[in-house]
């Protein structure tokens, strides 16, 4: 069936605002994304650094920091 003037506009006008969603959802994943890959280099850089304590000092596993005292 054809849709006629009136429906062909009320379909672009429909498409349009789909369109205007869609590039909204993709900012907001983006940004969600951006903030997910800093917290990630975060934890990473921490690991890192936890990683090279133990490596130095092992007996931090079971005594702390601080533990001499």
């Amino acid at each position: 069936a054809t849709l006629g003037p009136e429906g062909a506009g009320k379909l672009v006008g429909g498409l349009n605002r789909l369109e205007v969603r869609v590039q909204l959802r993709v900012l907001q994943t983006r940004e969600n994304l951006v903030e997910s890959i800093a917290y990630l280099k975060e934890t990473s850089e921490n690991m890192t650094a936890f990683s090279a304590k133990i490596r130095e000092d092992p007996s931090l596993l079971l005594l702390g920091e601080g533990g001499d005292e």
